[in-house]
C-alpha cells in the first residue's frame, strides 16, 4: 500500500476523523503530488551525459573493443565515467588476458581470443 492509498483509505474510511485530520491528509496528498510529478526534464548531469554517450557510440563503432580508460580519454571523461556510462547504455564486455575490453561484439570476438590463449 501506498502512502496516497493510504491517506485515501482514511479519508474514505474514517467518517468521524475530523476537520483538521481530513486537512492534513489532503495537505499530505498534495505533497506527494507535488514530489512526484516532476517536470519531465533531464537534469543538468543528464543532459551531459547523454552528449558523452553519443561520443561514446561514435568512438566504439570506429574502434573494436577498447578498455574503459581509453574510452574515457577518448571523450573527455574519468574512465570511472566512462565505466558507468557504459554500463547504463548496457554495452557488452569482456575480461581479456586481465583486462575488460567493451565493445559491440567484444562478447563474440574476445570469446575466441580467450580459447586461443589458453
Amino acid at each position: 500500500m501506498t502512502k496516497r492509498e493510504f491517506l485515501n483509505d482514511v479519508l474514505a474510511n474514517y467518517a468521524d476523523l475530523s476537520a483538521e485530520g481530513r486537512d492534513v491528509a489532503n495537505k499530505m496528498i498534495a505533497q506527494l503530488d507535488k514530489k512526484y510529478a516532476g517536470n519531465g526534464k533531464p537534469t543538468k548531469r543528464q543532459a551531459e551525459n547523454a552528449d558523452i554517450k553519443v561520443k561514446i557510440t561514435e568512438f566504439l563503432d570506429a574502434n573494436d573493443k577498447a578498455t574503459a580508460t581509453e574510452i574515457g580519454n577518448a571523450v573527455d571523461v574519468s574512465c570511472q565515467r566512462a565505466s558507468a556510462l557504459l554500463k547504463q547504455m548496457n554495452v557488452p564486455k569482456n575480461k581479456i588476458k586481465g583486462k575488460m575490453y567493451y565493445g559491440w561484439d567484444v562478447a563474440d570476438a574476445t570469446s575466441e581470443e580467450n580459447e586461443d590463449n589458453e
